[in-house]
């Protein structure tokens, strides 16, 4: 099996959301009506970096086209090499002219765009517009960029002629709006915006808001709010600024993505990730996807971590097809491994051999257990007889004497006890928690 990142997920031209695990086809239904009812706005899609945006957004612009929407899709930071967005929101508009074979109406609008270009660097312009816009518009580009700082000062200084080729700008690109045979607006997806340089993210907005409000566009930003308003603080040099109301400058409908449940996704993790395919060997197999909907829940963990998780689950277990573990013991600790790497790593250098303090440490990240398997005590009495033959302590008997003063707060000690005194059976004796994090570090293969 090839493992594949989250964002990698094979999309249906006819059934979009085919492939959707987190139910999100409803919330494209609804997005779609918003859109339909503008002719011209800028809507952003808010949701927490890791959460899968990318994905729906991708799901509902094929959703869009077959509804005979036109749809343009632009990665910024994929693109933020680019000096200006304008070049980069011109070459998506050139791929749509031809499919109506607007050749013509195109050349309009690059020539005018060329105008309004805030390069510095005429010889990457030239070579970017042969790449997105074809020889057509280069000597008219060659010819703006020429004395650069000189046109640039004589730009600012004339105010009339700035706005003049605005107008001329807003009027060409409104002609080729036109002239696409659809009575529904054109959705542009920008996508990424929180993640480039605040400086870019800012030019990114200006565009939008000064050269493209015309009629029958319609902008779908994805956005991280919280990111995109930290950049824009950035950029301004101001924690004081108030970035969430200089963002309504710009943002004409804000849309909060509603996360999926815990259950829903990490439904959707296991079988991607095919968790059930590699613990086959491994001990409570079958209650790996219930914990793990426990852990993660009573952890708050944002679905990029959930997925790190799996991720490296299924590729550590997949290494060491002879490991002898328990799975909720395996998972437990790659969770600590991945969003508590300080603990991790205390346990690694042998901080906790004091039995009191182990059990602080892991308690707080414990969900609470079920009346018919409590997971939670299960887990931290597995994990109490591998941390401490680290320290030379073996036997069952030693390691219950070990814990035998300890106060737990929400595992049950009786179920601790229990656990321990069947700790060996079927078991390799020699298995420790450096055997452990070995086999989560990638340090060993069985094979």
């Amino acid at each position: 099996m090839m493992i594949s990142k989250l964002g990698d997920v094979d999309i249906d031209p006819e059934h979009p959301f085919a492939g959707c695990k987190l139910g999100r086809e409803k919330y494209a239904k609804i997005l779609t009506q918003i859109v339909s009812q503008y002719d011209s706005c800028v809507l952003a899609i808010n949701s927490e970096w890791g959460t899968g945006k990318t994905t729906f957004i991708k799901m509902w612009q094929q959703y869009l086209a077959n509804n005979e929407f036109n749809t343009l899709y632009f990665n910024v930071w994929e693109n933020d090499f680019i000096s200006d967005p304008l070049i980069g929101f011109i070459g998506e508009f050139k791929e749509l002219s031809k499919e109506y074979n607007l050749d013509a109406e195109i050349n309009k609008v690059t020539n005018a765009a060329s105008k309004l270009f805030l390069s510095t660097f005429p010889t990457l312009i030239e070579a970017l517009a042969k790449q997105k816009f074809g020889n057509d518009a280069v000597e008219t580009i060659k010819g703006c960029t020429k004395g650069v700082t000189d046109v640039l000062s004589k730009e600012f200084e004339n105010y009339e002629k700035q706005k003049n080729s605005i107008k001329e700008f807003r009027k060409a690109l409104q002609n080729f709006v036109d002239k696409c045979d659809t009575d529904k607006p054109l959705t542009f997806f920008v996508d990424e915006l929180d993640r480039c340089s605040p400086s870019y993210a800012v030019k990114v907005l200006e565009r939008i808001k000064h050269l493209f409000s015309i009629p029958n566009i319609v902008f779908v930003l994805s956005v991280d709010k919280k990111q995109l308003c930290n950049a824009i603080k950035g950029y301004y040099g101001s924690e004081s600024l108030d970035a969430e109301n200089y963002l309504k400058r710009f943002i004409d409908i804000e849309y909060n993505l509603p996360e999926p449940s815990y259950e829903d996704f990490c439904n959707y993790l296991y079988d991607k990730f095919e968790i059930g395919t590699h613990i086959n060997n491994l001990e409570y197999g079958n209650n790996y996807k219930s914990f793990s909907i426990k852990l993660f829940q009573h952890n708050k963990l944002s679905l990029r971590q959930m997925e790190k998780i799996y991720s490296h689950v299924s590729l550590a277990i997949s290494c060491n097809k002879k490991l002898e573990c328990d799975s909720l013991l395996f998972l437990f600790f790659v969770f600590i491994k991945v969003c508590h790497s300080e603990t991790y790593i205390s346990f690694e250098q042998k901080k906790y051999e004091e039995p009191q303090k182990f059990v602080n440490a892991l308690e707080p990240f414990m969900p609470k257990g079920s009346p018919s398997f409590d997971t939670s005590s299960y887990v931290l009495a597995e994990a109490i007889c591998v941390n401490f033959p680290q320290f030379g302590i073996y036997s069952i008997e030693d390691i219950k004497s070990k814990i035998e003063n300890v106060t737990f707060g929400k595992t049950d000690k009786k179920a601790i006890n229990e656990t321990i005194e069947s700790y060996p059976v079927g078991r390799n004796p020699s298995f420790t928690y450096k055997t452990l994090t070995e086999a989560i570090d990638l340090l060993i293969n069985f094979d």
